[in-house]
């Protein structure tokens, strides 16, 4: 079977190499092959006012999940960034909308007797900061439906063939939740929702998130998560805890971007949650997937959503695999 595999990689490869195509399909599976020279990525991330989760007893509290905050950067082939392709924008229906701006979430604290309670949203603490970013220019006020426009026009000038984000779930979902929000909040009028560009929905997605999953696999992530078992393993799970602000730790471990966290503890293990930051972490993990794996091509399936149990589950195998291996020496001595 192992002898099987390896055939089936080095076809892969080999065509690949043949071609240096960014796409391929194999068994009726579209794949991106992420060292090729010809991919140009848009990463961007969102931050949301809330995020309800959705119940079949009340219609007034079904799943919201509406943009404050978008921002994005275009990346090179090699996972760097395009010099002045940062883009940050806040949106400007619910930021004059100053009621809607600070209304609270709601959280089920008893899912049999459908008992929900007010709790602050995740935009009142971070106002200040946009305020500051407004201000020195770093983040544009924009109408959501100009926004996505631009989004769009970014996709056809940078010639993007893949747009990606780490745990892109969540942010697929914001964006057509804002949409609809936005529509019957701001725009009921309006008969069509004219905020679905299709360029952007049209363009095949690499979740950040399931990629690493080439990378956690491997021993120097594996040992690398031994090393720092109280930041990175959950304690009650036993898994380890696959956040963004985790890979970039390990993919930073031996840069002198070190310094810029200085010691590895626990409360500088997060990101800031504001969106014009957080694609710097991300991008930062996609260049060290596509840096640090070694083979000449890197095949992740496009349009499929990454998942911690399952990454989880491939460490857990890994392991077994290594310990049978080391079994089977010990035996044969």
């Amino acid at each position: 079977m192992s002898f099987f595999i390896h055939i089936i990689k080095k076809t892969k490869e080999f065509i690949l190499n043949l071609f240096d195509t960014v796409f391929i399909k194999l068994q009726e599976k579209w794949y991106a092959n992420l060292k090729s020279k010809d991919c140009r990525f848009l990463l961007y991330d969102t931050e949301t006012i809330h995020s309800t989760k959705k119940t079949k007893y009340k219609k007034e509290y079904n799943e919201i999940k509406d943009i404050i905050e978008i921002s994005y950067v275009i990346l090179k082939r090699n996972g760097k960034q395009i010099y002045r392709s940062k883009k940050s924008f806040i949106v400007e229906e619910f930021w004059n909308d100053k009621k809607y701006l600070k209304s609270p979430n709601y959280q089920c604290v008893d899912k049999k007797a459908n008992i929900w309670t007010p709790v602050q949203n995740f935009a009142i603490n971070k106002i200040p900061k946009w305020k500051n970013s407004i201000k020195d220019g770093t983040t544009v006020v924009k109408k959501w439906a100009d926004i996505l426009k631009e989004i769009a026009n970014d996709l056809e000038y940078y010639d993007i063939n893949i747009v990606t984000a780490y745990n892109i779930v969540f942010d697929r979902q914001a964006i057509v939740s804002t949409s609809g929000i936005i529509k019957d909040r701001y725009y009921p009028e309006r008969k069509n929702n004219f905020y679905y560009i299709g360029n952007f929905w049209n363009t095949p997605f690499v979740d950040i998130y399931h990629a690493i999953e080439y990378i956690v696999t491997s021993d120097d992530f594996i040992e690398w998560a031994d090393n720092h078992k109280e930041d990175v393993y959950n304690q009650t799970t036993g898994n380890i805890r696959l956040t963004a602000e985790v890979l970039q730790q390990f993919f930073l471990r031996d840069r002198n971007e070190i310094s810029k966290i200085k010691e590895l503890d626990s409360t500088n293990w997060s990101e800031t949650h504001i969106a014009i930051e957080d694609i710097d972490c991300e991008s930062e993990i996609l260049e060290g997937i596509i840096i640090d794996y070694d083979e000449k091509t890197l095949l992740v399936e496009v349009d499929k959503y990454g998942n911690s149990l399952r990454a989880n589950k491939l460490i857990r195998e890994t392991r077994k695999q290594k310990e049978y291996k080391q079994l089977t020496l010990l035996e044969k001595e």
